[in-house]
């Protein structure tokens, strides 16, 4: 099975799945279903993306007076990594 299961156990947890969720849920803890283990380089990704967010968000805290997009500019150099991934990571970082 691919995919994130922590919606599924949020949902099962507040009492709203669906049917074909608890079907879902129950094959995953019978064994009959293996969610895909993630592997390494997609948790090294994750963490990654993890520690650019909190570096742009500690600057602004530090820095309150400071644009965000200048922020932005010193992770990309900081992370060697570009705009668009500094900005994804914010975003999914907002998310959780």
């Amino acid at each position: 099975m691919e995919g994130d299961t922590s919606l599924l156990d949020r949902r099962l947890s507040a009492g709203h799945a669906t049917v074909e969720e608890q079907k879902l849920a129950a094959d995953l803890l019978m064994g009959r279903i293996k969610p895909r283990k993630k592997r390494m380089d997609e948790l090294l990704a994750e963490d990654r993306r993890q520690l650019v967010a909190e570096y742009v968000l500690k600057g602004e805290r530090e820095n309150p007076g400071t644009k965000r997009e200048a922020l932005i500019a010193r992770a990309m150099e900081h992370f060697d990594v570009p705009r668009s991934e500094v900005q994804t990571s914010l975003k999914n970082y907002r998310r959780k």
